[in-house]
């Protein structure tokens, strides 16, 4: 992949090469986010905690987190926040994408239903050890040390139970190999979940030392609308930056899904989420504009808006997405 021009750029434009199809999209990109000033000594902390699992060869590790950046995604979402929550964020990034990775390739092994059911009970409140356990109980005691705004753990720990409710069934759906797919069920039931997102907001807000009773305020159909529309862009983007490898490897795609079920060319599904991302957008920018009141309200949108942009720089510069993508980055 190359990138064309400043990386601060607002706007990001990529050419997609599908075959005998070659969209191009362009979406609209909030301010550029610098990376926490303490970047490298979290990189080293979080090479030191993969490295103490025995069950990594030591050299890939170093190779796929370096050249993969998990660490990014930390370093610029939570970025000048207490160094705990900053690294809880970055091993659960770390986690995230093993996990994921793991249950993808082992999809008919029995080891795939095992870490899903273990994931399960560490989330309730037992220590389990093994390859993806073992991650996750350490990143469970991480948190769990951080002894406040019970609230905010007990909301994350429950969104994060959610992810692996997603992982499930994402899993039971590619076992199945349905030949019709109901996009918009597969959105609501599985992708808004298996994204990801909302555990990493909750640990925003615990980085922001909101208390319980402010917490409320984060229920408010405003914030919640703010967070939903964050959560469908990320799965609009990720989607559109993956096209090429999931065509290839026959991934799980929305675009790909409504490709299908529509009997219309990516082309247009290209398109048409384009225009999807850049509404939902500019809706946010809206929203966020006016939550201004109370302080910690707009400190969490302001961070949030931090997740929409270093996502979109994470594709540009991560191993796992750019060896397939051409881009030119515009003002």
């Amino acid at each position: 992949m190359k990138i064309l021009c400043d990386p601060r750029a607002t706007t990001v434009s990529m050419q997609l090469d599908l075959g005998s199809e070659r969209p191009i999209f362009s979406l609209k990109l909030g301010p550029y986010v610098e990376e926490d000033g303490r970047k490298y000594q979290i990189q080293d902390k979080c090479l030191r905690w993969m490295k103490k699992f025995s069950f990594f060869n030591q050299l890939d590790v170093e190779n796929n987190f370096l050249n993969h950046r998990f660490d990014f995604l930390a370093t610029t979402q939570f970025k000048n926040f207490d160094l705990q929550i900053v690294m809880v964020a970055a091993k659960l990034m770390i986690w995230y994408f093993y996990f994921d990775d793991f249950i993808e390739h082992n999809a008919e092994k029995k080891t795939t239903f095992l870490a899903l059911s273990n994931a399960k009970k560490i989330l309730a409140g037992q220590n389990l050890h093994g390859f993806t356990e073992t991650m996750l109980s350490d990143l469970v005691n991480d948190l769990d040390s951080y002894g406040k705004m019970p609230y905010l753990r007990k909301k994350f720990f429950s969104r994060l139970g959610e992810y692996v409710d997603g992982c499930e069934k994402e899993n039971l759906f590619s076992l199945s190999q349905p030949k019709n797919i109901d996009v918009e069920h597969f959105i609501k039931e599985i992708r808004l979940k298996t994204v990801g997102v909302y555990p990493c907001f909750d640990l925003m807000a615990l980085g922001l030392g909101i208390k319980d009773d402010q917490a409320m305020r984060l229920e408010s159909s405003s914030i919640k609308e703010i967070e939903d529309i964050a959560v469908k862009h990320s799965i609009l983007t990720n989607d559109l930056f993956g096209l090429e490898r999931d065509l290839a490897q026959n991934n799980p795609n929305i675009i790909l899904y409504e490709a299908k079920e529509k009997k219309i060319s990516l082309s247009k599904v290209v398109a048409k989420s384009e225009a999807e991302a850049n509404d939902l957008f500019d809706r946010f920018e809206e929203l966020r504009a006016k939550e201004i009141s109370p302080a910690f309200v707009s400190d969490y949108t302001r961070y949030i808006g931090y997740f929409l942009r270093s996502i979109v720089d994470w594709y540009l510069t991560s191993d796992r997405y750019r060896d397939s993508l051409d881009a030119i980055v515009r003002k």
